[in-house]
């Protein structure tokens, strides 16, 4: 009986030791922090993103050409006289005009809008001035247009009263042999004269076209001179020359230079400027000789053609629109904004990495509160720590395929920008042969002028008369 009770105090005893043990392991236990201080890291910084360019839009870019005034140099080749001549001071001439003005109708115009007759009686005086530069004595052509009408007047007279008493013995032979009466010799004798009497007589300025006639008119009596100036040619009309060659003028070259991609070629084609430009302004000519009266021998010839850049002072400017614009900018910015996409994409998984790690580095720079043993210490700081690598791992992972995405180039980020050219016809100023308004058309009248004075006063300097 004692033997049981003893058992059943010592059975008691340990439960209360149990118990004691129990309350004992449920007592809330802290965890030291796993360290003071966070461990470095690589740093993630902030998206290395490639700036998308602007769009760029079409720009006007023209291309400017100035042709300067160039002025004429007499060359030894425009004019010749033969060896030993001798042409004295104060020597007569008179001018023989072309025989293109004498035929020009007052209303006539030419294709730079002149009529030769109406702008050569104008030339005719800047011809004189220089023959009397020169040191002649001109004399003036009515005179002799005068004179020549007088003899072709007489000469005509005498012709006409032959051949009317030529026609009159024939109808007086039919009337004698009965062919016609009386009142049909009366009426077409009176016919016949009324038919010589209605012919033109020689328009005004045709009198010196001959210059065998003037040549006799100028031979004796008081209009005879020295010399007579035969004009061959003098005019104004379009220049005809060779073209512009564009690609060898400087301005061409430089603008070529700063526009890549834009050429030289075939005129109108799409993207081209025009290799060659005709040279739309005005040329004068000026050929003439120079005959001795007395012994029909040439003493000088000349011929001199210049043109509109020889008067215009402020020379030619040609304007060519261009409009320049890129081809392949759309690819290139499409291509930058894929690789940004793509370095974004690893850019926010790297980021949450981040932050999740650096979460758990503040949670263990802390103590962590737990319920068990103090054996269960080692356990809980190992699980700790494991959590931490990795996050660790996961961040430095989407580090490193951030930075080999973002080391990437885009696909297209090397590509040379190409440009595209929109070009417009050539504008010329001043436009000389297309005159749109009156004030225009005053100017071409001008310049027609001042190019005939200009030519008609460097020829004659190539005379050589001596004192």
């Amino acid at each position: 009986m004692r033997k049981d009770k003893n058992n059943v105090v010592w059975f008691g005893r340990c439960i209360v030791l149990f118990l004691i043990f129990i309350s004992g392991c449920a007592t809330q236990r802290v965890a030291p922090p796993l360290f003071e201080k966070p461990p470095q890291k690589d740093p993630l910084g902030e998206a290395r993103l490639v700036d998308v360019p602007a769009v760029i839009q079409p720009v006007n870019t023209p291309l400017q050409i100035h042709i300067p005034q160039k002025k004429v140099v007499l060359s030894p080749d425009c004019s010749t006289m033969p060896s030993g001549t001798i042409i004295e001071k104060g020597s007569s001439v008179v001018i023989s005009i072309p025989s293109s003005a004498a035929l020009c109708d007052e209303k006539e115009e030419n294709q730079v809008g002149f009529c030769t007759d109406g702008y050569f009686n104008i030339l005719e005086q800047y011809i004189e001035r220089s023959l009397i530069v020169a040191g002649f004595k001109v004399k003036d052509r009515s005179k002799f247009e005068a004179k020549l009408r007088g003899i072709r007047s007489d000469l005509s007279r005498k012709g006409e009263e032959t051949l009317y008493s030529v026609v009159l013995a024939d109808l007086k032979r039919a009337l004698e042999d009965s062919k016609i009466d009386r009142t049909a010799y009366a009426e077409q004798a009176q016919i016949f004269r009324d038919r010589l009497l209605s012919l033109d007589p020689p328009r005004k300025g045709r009198e010196l076209t001959d210059i065998t006639e003037l040549i006799r008119a100028a031979q004796d009596g008081e209009t005879k001179v020295d010399y007579i100036l035969q004009v061959n040619d003098l005019s104004v009309a379009p220049y005809v020359g060779k073209s512009l060659q564009l690609a060898k003028r400087p301005e061409v070259k430089e603008f070529l230079l700063k526009n890549p991609g834009l050429k030289l070629g075939v005129e109108n084609k799409k993207g081209v400027i025009a290799s060659t430009l005709k040279q739309s302004w005005a040329q004068a000519r000026f050929n003439a000789k120079l005959i001795n009266v007395k012994t029909g021998e040439i003493d000088w010839i000349g011929d001199l053609t210049i043109d509109s850049l020889a008067v215009l002072k402020e020379g030619i400017f040609i304007y060519i629109g261009v409009r320049k614009y890129p081809i392949n900018q759309k690819e290139i910015i499409e291509s930058i904004k894929i690789h940004n996409n793509n370095v974004l994409t690893v850019y926010k998984r790297a980021s949450i990495a981040q932050k999740n790690l650096d979460h758990a580095y503040k949670e263990a720079m802390g103590y962590f509160a737990y319920y068990g043993t103090p054996f269960e210490k080692k356990k809980i700081q190992a699980v700790r720590k494991k959590k931490i690598k990795e996050l660790k791992e996961l961040y430095e992972n989407a580090l490193e395929d951030y930075r080999e995405v973002a080391k990437e180039q885009p696909s297209k980020i090397g590509i040379t920008l190409r440009y595209a050219y929109d070009i417009d016809p050539a504008i010329l100023v001043p436009d000389i042969l297309q005159p749109k308004t009156k004030k225009e058309q005053e100017k071409l009248v001008e310049h027609v002028k001042a190019l005939g004075a200009e030519i008609t006063k460097l020829l004659p300097q190539t005379i050589r008369v001596d004192e």
